[in-house]
């Protein structure tokens, strides 16, 4: 008599996340929960100590708590959404290279250069929310909604109005992805702490972006309307002199500072939520 052959169901192949689609998600939950929630008062108040020229502890005196709240949702979506992006293009960079020269070292060049393309990437797609949220903090805009300012410059210009200041912008995110992408996990090595890794990082890569956060400040102040840079220079001086370009300093290093804070803490941890999102994704696919 021969033993028929019993039929074994398939085994099902363990799902597993990609190292760009990882990324990806790390930077949506770091970007949404850091820079994007904890980090968006100090946004508002660099906003307008660009706008009004005030001290710091002046700026903090005439905010509101409506200004703080005012579109806290949809600026904490774009930033997690801007974050991924960073993350995703800078992970495609660096795996690419890593596939194409067979190697699991990454060249600091290399790490360099995806973070300033993710940076500058994402700031081109992100500008007019930058733009808005500026133009929302002058006094003709503070009773309108996020899409109503948008609105208005599309229809002042089209969409070269929302893109006012876009080289600005991209310069300093690229300055400032490198920071969070390239120097903080570099740093962290050295120091063997991601907390002062990070710190650090912001704390060099922040002159730099600085200026270039000051220029966009300008150009979005200015919108729709086109200023030169040489223009926006004359602006920047005759509002605080040499100065002038570090206005709002203090809030804006301690605004990324969170960001990249939260983002490093998610970072010591990703190993078990790496496991944790397979294990679910593995159960509900």
């Amino acid at each position: 008599m021969k033993r028929k052959d019993i039929d074994h169901p398939p085994l099902q192949k363990e799902k597993t996340l990609s190292p760009v689609q990882f990324a990806a998600t790390i930077g949506l939950v770091g970007g949404t929960l850091g820079e994007g929630v904890l980090g968006h008062p100090f946004r508002v108040l660099k906003f307008r100590q660009h706008l009004y020229s005030t001290g710091f502890l002046e700026t903090i005196r005439n905010v509101r708590l409506s200004h703080i709240s005012n579109n806290i949702l949809p600026s904490a979506l774009m930033t997690g959404v801007a974050t991924s992006l960073q993350y995703s293009i800078s992970k495609l960079i660096t795996s690419t290279y890593n596939e194409h020269y067979v190697t699991n070292d990454t060249p600091q060049s290399i790490s360099l250069l995806s973070g300033a393309t993710s940076g500058a990437l994402s700031a081109w797609l992100f500008c007019p929310q930058e733009l808005v949220m500026t133009q929302q903090n002058h006094n003709c805009n503070r009773h309108k909604t996020f899409f109503e300012v948008a609105r208005n410059l599309y229809k002042q210009c089209g969409v070269r109005s929302i893109y006012r200041g876009i080289s600005a912008n991209m310069l300093r995110s690229a300055s400032c992805s490198i920071s969070s992408l390239s120097l903080a996990p570099y740093l962290s090595e050295i120091f063997d702490s991601p907390f002062i890794g990070c710190a650090v990082a912001s704390l060099v890569g922040a002159p730099l972006s600085q200026a270039f956060e000051r220029y966009r400040a300008i150009f979005h102040e200015a919108a729709p309307e086109k200023i030169s840079y040489k223009k926006a220079t004359q602006i920047i001086l005759e509002r605080g002199g040499i100065k002038g370009f570090y206005t709002a300093s203090l809030f804006r290093i301690i605004g990324v500072l969170i960001g990249i804070l939260v983002l490093g803490i998610i970072k010591t941890k990703e190993d078990d939520i790496k496991e944790h999102l397979e294990e679910k994704i593995s159960y509900y696919l």
